[in-house]
């Protein structure tokens, strides 16, 4: 067979023109796909939701753009925008698309001004399966309005499986709800000119705009906010003057108040009245709770640089909390995103939903007079989140199968609640009966600076509980505290790849000398494997808490121990401490450094000189070398052990001594400022550092 050329160039030609045509269609598709109908496009960005969050580049469209002005914009932002279902809602307090009414419909053009208007009983409402976006702004929110125990409101908006309910930021956009008001009209307190203290009359300004939250009383006669800041850049907290006689006890009855186990003794609670609100560099603020004396309902706050509080944006908590549902009310299939959350009262949690299969995502819960997030949750994800210099700590959802991942839960317990009680990073501490932690997973969550424990299990049944890939930091109290809690023989709970670094370093006298990384206090089938601690002045303590809870089947494997005072403590009673191991662990730069140097200069100030010589003295003569405790180590005279002994009692056969040398971590690339990374195998390149 043969070909002519013209007819062989004609047939190449035509191909090419074919391809071409070809090619440039698909580009065409593929570019309104991207831009426009995609997950990434206009329309897309609006309805895509996945169990995955939407990552986006460049945030197109905000609210400072006054898109009634510019008619290019406005077709880009509104024009193009059409709800897919007559589920889905907007609300625009800005008006960006149109002038915002409650009495609206709700749509893009024509949206709601409030968020509580997709709570109402008007029609139309937010319902199960429905769409709510909010677009950007600041928003003023009133709980009392949906969700409190006084709303007749309250409904479920469960979704399903394949087409959850959405209360989410406008796709690009993070808005900001208050659950605050803007505090003004202050004067100056006529009792004490001199001192810059300044009042309010808070509780008519509750009577008058806030009836229901009027209504609800913290404690008897008391109607104090629970949180006061200066609202600009940064965020500066007050702190409470006597917060044992008005903190949020959760209860109306003075008699069962919860206040003495939050606040015992008052140790934690400065002064007495507004006399006491001069605490140098830190702002204060008192509320008068009793309705004998003559200042009963007066707020009053003091600014340490002497300026009038008029010209500063003043915010005080009204609404304790925004409450979608509580454990006898569950809902299911929620996803709640790309939200600001600011100044929520001492409640459980600014946040509180319960259910199942439930998502929060991409949301900053910070500044609460409590926690960021609360509720009894199966099944649920918290992921890309904050909770940041919260009243107690950063958040306490918690349920069997819910994860945590990625968050950084940062600076909280700035109410300065009893650490021993309920405080730190984050505490999961289920009610009696309620629900357990079994398969929860803790990963890749950034955890620092928090007055407490980092991250603290309390009470609760943990199997296959997986605490791992975290970098926990700076906490005042342990990294990791697992209380009266268990995993069992086939399902332990595991802490792993974790990256601790200088916890416990708490004030001298608080009985922290051996804590600072892992502690099991009287827990079970527990597997401590493969994690960093660093600067510490313990590494894992392990002891007993009562016959009823033993401390029994805990394995400690693997892990490097640097610049850690006491890197072990096992307690040894036999009935209650059994099959509890070390094994295969590093340890450099030992010793009890921290312990004693603290201690020592601690001694010297004590009257008794010569019990302060014998202290020293038997420092001496023990050279350093005690490094390890088998029973309590706060009896380290009798309890504390060397390498050499301490492996004659059966632990850490194989494990390696290194001796004391430089080390520096900052080369390893650990991040203290964002959630971590590859913790395993930076973990791996230590350990091959340190055996060199």
């Amino acid at each position: 067979m043969t070909f002519k050329k013209g007819t062989i160039k004609r047939n190449i030609k035509a191909q090419v023109i074919l391809g071409t045509a070809i090619f440039l269609l698909f580009t065409a598709i593929s570019i309104l796909w991207i831009f426009v109908l995609g997950p990434q496009g206009i329309v897309g960005k609006a309805y895509y939701f996945t169990s995955e969050p939407v990552k986006t580049t460049v945030e197109p469209f905000r609210s400072s753009l006054d898109a009634t002005k510019t008619p290019s914009l406005r077709a880009y932002v509104c024009k193009d925008l059409h709800p897919r279902s007559n589920k889905d809602f907007y609300v625009d307090g800005n008006s960006i698309c149109g002038p915002c009414s409650d009495d609206n419909p709700g749509t893009v053009e024509q949206p709601w001004c409030t968020f509580e208007r997709a709570f109402s009983s008007r029609t139309p409402h937010l319902e199960g399966s429905g769409k709510l976006y909010i677009r950007d702004g600041t928003y003023r929110f009133d709980s009392v309005a949906f969700g409190s125990q006084f709303s007749a409101e309250v409904r479920d908006i469960s979704g399903t499986p394949n087409n959850p309910t959405v209360i989410s930021g406008y796709p690009g956009e993070k808005p900001m709800i208050y659950f605050s008001d803007r505090a003004q009209s202050w004067e100056r307190y006529a009792e004490r000119p001199e001192a810059n203290i300044w009042a309010v009359d808070w509780k008519t300004y509750l009577e008058n705009n806030h009836y229901w939250q009027y209504l609800y009383p913290y404690k008897e006669g008391t109607r104090a906010p629970q949180i006061v800041a200066i609202d600009e850049n940064s965020i500066v907290l007050f702190q409470e003057i006597n917060s044992l006689k008005n903190g949020w006890t959760f209860s109306t009855s003075a008699a069962d108040s919860w206040a003495d186990r939050r606040f015992p003794g008052e140790t934690s609670s400065l002064g007495t009245d507004q006399s006491d609100m001069d605490q140098g560099r830190t702002p204060t603020f008192y509320y008068e709770s009793d309705a004998t004396d003559p200042d009963f309902g007066e707020l009053f706050i003091w600014l340490p640089d002497g300026t009038n509080p008029n010209t500063k944006n003043i915010e005080v908590g009204v609404s304790p909390a925004m409450p979608f549902a509580f454990a006898d009310h569950p809902m299911n299939y929620i996803h709640i995103k790309n939200l600001v959350l600011r100044f929520g009262g001492g409640h459980f949690g600014a946040v509180i939903l319960s259910g199942s299969y439930n998502r929060f995502e991409n949301l900053d819960s910070s500044y609460n007079g409590f926690t960021g997030l609360a509720g009894i949750c199966k099944n649920c994800v918290v992921k890309n989140s904050v909770f940041r210099s919260n009243g107690d700590a950063g958040a306490g959802l918690y349920g069997d199968n819910t994860m945590y991942e990625s968050n950084i839960i940062e600076s909280n317990n700035v109410r300065k609640y009893n650490r021993g009680w309920h405080a730190g990073g984050i505490k999961f501490a289920p009610n009696v009966g309620l629900a357990t932690n079994n398969n929860m997973m803790f990963r890749n969550n950034l955890v620092k600076n928090n007055d407490g424990w980092g991250v603290w299990f309390d009470g609760t049944q943990m199997e296959n509980a997986v605490i791992e890939g975290n970098i926990i930091v700076n906490n005042s109290f342990d990294g990791i505290r697992i209380e009266i809690s268990s995993g069992a023989a086939k399902n332990p709970v595991k802490i792993q790849n974790n990256i601790l670094l200088n916890n416990g370093k708490g004030k001298f006298g608080e009985e922290l000398d051996f804590y600072g990384g892992v502690v099991l206090s009287g827990s079970r089938y527990v597997l401590v494997d493969n994690n960093l601690v660093y600067d510490s002045p313990g590494g894992v303590l392990e002891v007993v808490v009562s016959p009823e809870y033993p401390l029994r089947q805990n394995t400690l494997r693997n892990n490097i121990f640097l610049n850690v005072s006491f890197p072990l403590t096992i307690q040894r009673e036999a009935a209650l401490a059994e099959g509890n191991t070390a094994n295969n662990n590093v340890f450099m730069n030992s010793g009890p450094s921290f312990f004693w140097d603290h201690s020592i200069q601690y001694a010297t100030t004590w009257e008794d000189r010569d019990a302060a010589a014998a202290f020293t003295a038997l420092w001496e003569k023990l050279d350093k070398s005690v490094m390890f405790c088998y029973g309590w180590c706060f009896d380290w005279a009798n309890n504390a052990e060397n390498f050499t002994t301490w492996q004659s009692l059966g632990f850490d056969q194989n494990s390696v001594l290194k001796v004391p040398r430089a080390f520096d971590l900052t080369k390893y690339g650990i991040s203290t400022t964002e959630p971590p990374r590859s913790t395993r195998e930076k973990i791996n390149r230590i350990r091959q550092e340190v055996l060199r």
